[in-house]
């Protein structure tokens, strides 16, 4: 559930509280957060989606990874990372640079223990300008 107050201008749920996200009626019925990266043209180092999980807890990671501006060559991939007793990661496939709209997209769910649950993506060997963005919803499944 959406815990916003009045004169609260963002929402707090016992697991995520960002001050850039507002709760729509669809977010008062689940306990969700997005996120979305626009004209990306470089590495995004680890990122929380979820600084302090709740460790009873199941988390669904939903991405999609997309080539908004081809370039001549490269490729960018998105991993997620979580510990649940140990380090975990799951990586995406490439998607390539060359190829305008080209595109990746997945639904993981992991059980964190202990730590942050993560992103990062990785590009590599990008020629030509190219530009991606990423969007990732992450919802607490209760």
């Amino acid at each position: 559930m959406c815990l916003l107050s009045p004169g609260q201008t963002h929402c707090s749920w016992p697991l995520f509280t960002h001050s850039s996200f507002r709760c729509t009626p669809e977010q008062e019925q689940e306990a969700y957060v997005s996120f979305f990266r626009a004209a990306q043209t470089s590495t995004i180092s680890g990122t929380n989606l979820v600084a302090t999980p709740v460790t009873t807890s199941l988390y669904e990671i939903t991405y999609y990874l997309n080539d908004t501006t081809a370039g001549i060559s490269g490729t960018v991939s998105v991993t997620i990372t979580w510990n649940d007793g140990a380090a975990q990661s799951v990586t995406s496939a490439n998607v390539t640079f060359g190829i305008l709209g080209a595109y990746v997209s997945g639904v993981i769910v992991v059980k964190a223990t202990s730590g942050a649950i993560q992103y990062a993506t990785t590009v590599t060997s990008a020629v030509g300008s190219p530009v991606y963005s990423l969007d990732i919803r992450v919802k607490q499944l209760i």
